[in-house]
């Protein structure tokens, strides 16, 4: 305990006999700069006015919500099909408010019948379908007022199996002239929103048939190609409607309503001749052939 102080006194003696040498043999001590002032932050120039700036209009709608009910109105009806009332249809309604669309959908019973109550008036479009073979393509729309009952019968058609469509031209065919028809062979299917989908039908055969005035380049009969469509060149033989079908894969037929030939209209030139050295007058001569 006794050799602390000694100790401690030993090292003060040490430390300052270091600096007094270090000053004599002519060393300096270095010193730092001082570190240059910072910016000053705060400033007298006021802040710019945007109060009385105008802003340019944002491009777009302002959207509405609505609803089809409740309200005091009464859509009801029946849906029937070509073997009669249709079972299990969905009747899809829809209530417009410009180009805004509420809509909702009901079943109908065993008897075709069906009931839409508690709904608002204003404009209203209706169609109907069972998958996945009945379907109304066109809606049926109208407008009731707020406490209206609307009765509707809602006709669906059936889109199943082989279907045929054709193009023809020029339309209407001209007699003694060549036209060109195409036959498009599609699979029908109404899907779960109601919409007609056709699949094309590749490889299938396809024959012109009927009592129509045609003659035909090449075969009457043609197989389908990967779009589904089968191509003919034909001339009509005389004016009016010549009737004409196409037999698919020997079992479905289908009449084309082909528009009726017509002979091609006559043409009209037109001459005009030079004025001579006399004082006539040049004329225009029109000529009919």
């Amino acid at each position: 305990m006794t050799q602390t102080p000694r100790l401690a006194g030993a090292m003060i003696l040490l430390l300052v006999s270091g600096l007094v040498l270090s000053a004599c043999s002519g060393h300096k001590l270095i010193s730092l700069p001082e570190p240059p002032p910072l910016p000053a932050t705060t400033t007298t120039e006021p802040f710019p006015d945007f109060s009385h700036a105008v802003l340019a209009r944002v491009p777009g709608r302002t959207t509405t919500t609505i609803a089809v009910g409740p309200g005091a109105a009464l859509i009801k009806g029946r849906v029937v099909g070509p073997d009669g009332p249709v079972d299990g249809a969905t009747v899809h309604l829809e209530r417009l408010v410009g180009d805004s669309v509420a809509r909702a959908d009901v079943q109908s019973l065993p008897d075709g019948t069906f009931t839409a109550p508690n709904v608002l008036g204003g404009r209203w479009r209706v169609r109907a379908w069972k998958v996945a073979d009945l379907a109304l393509t066109t809606p049926v729309v109208f407008y009731m007022a707020a406490n209206d009952q609307k009765d509707l019968n809602l006709v669906l058609a059936r889109y199943t199996g082989v279907n045929a469509t054709f193009a023809i031209a020029p339309a209407p065919p001209l007699v003694n002239e060549p036209a060109n028809l195409v036959v498009e062979i599609t699979n029908q299917q109404v899907d779960g929103q109601g919409v007609v989908r056709a699949t094309p039908v590749s490889g299938a055969t396809v024959q012109l048939v009927g009592s129509g005035d045609w003659a035909i380049r090449g075969s009457a009969t043609e197989t389908t190609s990967s779009d589904g469509t089968a191509r003919w060149q034909l001339t009509c033989g005389s004016r009016g409607k010549q009737p004409l079908s196409v037999l698919v894969n020997n079992t479905d037929s289908f009449p084309l309503d082909i528009p009726g030939c017509e002979e091609r209209p006559p043409e009209t030139t037109t001459s005009t001749s030079r004025p001579t050295t006399s004082s006539t007058v040049s004329s225009t001569t029109t000529t009919t052939a």
